[in-house]
């Protein structure tokens, strides 16, 4: 760890992350192997089905979610956090804070990607009408985690 604003706990939330969705990946594999002919794989606003296909196409979900987890991890690694649009002034004596502030929202991020597939998946073959609930909870989750990361930028800020 070589980045000091990169911090052990931030690490570790990436790795549950990248687990969390490779066993997404694994429970779309078992469940669409063992589901047989087509199911609801789109549903209108009421939680009823409005499209049929193969159990096979809920395998992209986990997939995006791995490519958006991809993203945000190549954000942290392998760019350069002076081109990090942090929304604040960036000094000599707050960097190290702010950029900690930001490398803990990238990580928050990923962690809620991969809870949310890991709700997801079970809950398109077993419990659909859950579906709403869990993506509206997420994306709750993907904002407070922006705003509350954004007021710890600002309380760092002056530091």
């Amino acid at each position: 760890m070589n980045k000091v604003y990169i911090k052990k706990v931030h690490f570790i939330m990436e790795i549950l992350s990248f687990v969390m969705i490779l066993g997404g990946i694994i429970l779309v594999i078992v469940y669409a192997s063992t589901h047989p002919g087509e199911m609801p794989i789109h549903f209108d606003l009421d939680g009823n089905p409005d499209e049929y296909g193969s159990p096979w196409t809920l395998v992209f979900f986990p997939i995006s979610m791995l490519v958006f987890n991809g993203i945000l991890f190549v954000c942290l690694h392998f760019v350069n956090p002076k081109n990090w649009n942090v929304g604040v002034t960036v000094t000599a004596t707050n960097a190290v804070y702010l950029y900690s502030d930001t490398s803990l929202m990238l990580s928050l991020l990923e962690l809620s990607s991969g809870i949310y597939t890991l709700g997801f998946v079970p809950a398109s073959f077993f419990a659909r009408k859950l579906l709403m609930p869990i993506s509206m909870s997420w994306v709750v989750l993907l904002f407070v985690i922006i705003i509350l990361c954004y007021c710890k930028l600002l309380k760092d800020r002056k530091k």
